[in-house]
């Protein structure tokens, strides 16, 4: 077996093993769900497992791509659209905004706008700190979630605090 403790990740390679790592995490916790767990059981076959099913749907079917902030200047009614990596599983999104203090700032439900498979999400308030903090998208089909957080601005305002983060 090779010896990688003295092997320099790239920054691609450290990322990419950190999506492996949630992959992970995200496949071990939807599976503990009996439900969840039937879902996948029913699609299983000899050569895709529950587990198998449960991880390609963390790294390819409820992933979104950066939200684009390209609209959004921290004003309601504000546009922040969001796109899927496959459009087809998901059946909603759901948006919420955190200053960069961890503090609720904005919520609620994105619509698809039809365009490109893209959804869009309105704002419902005012933020002046809007180049600050982070926005949580949640994306959902009938049968799961997945959650995923990305900066506002610059994205050099540290990460969310464990508060911050679902259980």
């Amino acid at each position: 077996m090779p010896d990688f403790r003295k092997t320099k990740w790239s920054k691609a390679q450290k990322e990419n093993r950190e999506r492996f790592r949630r992959a992970m995490n995200w496949a071990r916790e939807t599976l503990d769900d009996p439900v969840k767990r039937a879902y996948y059981s029913r699609k299983s076959d000899a050569t895709h497992t529950p587990w198998n099913l449960a991880v390609a749907d963390y790294l390819k079917n409820l992933r979104v791509k950066p939200p684009d902030l390209s609209h959004y200047r921290g004003k309601e009614g504000d546009i922040i659209g969001i796109t899927p990596y496959r459009p087809l599983k998901v059946t909603a999104i759901a948006v919420t905004i955190f200053n960069e203090g961890g503090a609720l700032v904005d919520q609620g439900p994105a619509e698809a706008s039809g365009e490109n498979c893209n959804w869009v999400y309105r704002t419902g308030v005012s933020d002046p700190g809007h180049d600050r903090g982070y926005i949580l998208v949640t994306v959902s089909n009938p049968v799961t979630f997945l959650s995923e957080y990305f900066p506002l601005g610059d994205g050099e305002h540290g990460p969310p605090s464990p508060s911050m983060r679902e259980p």
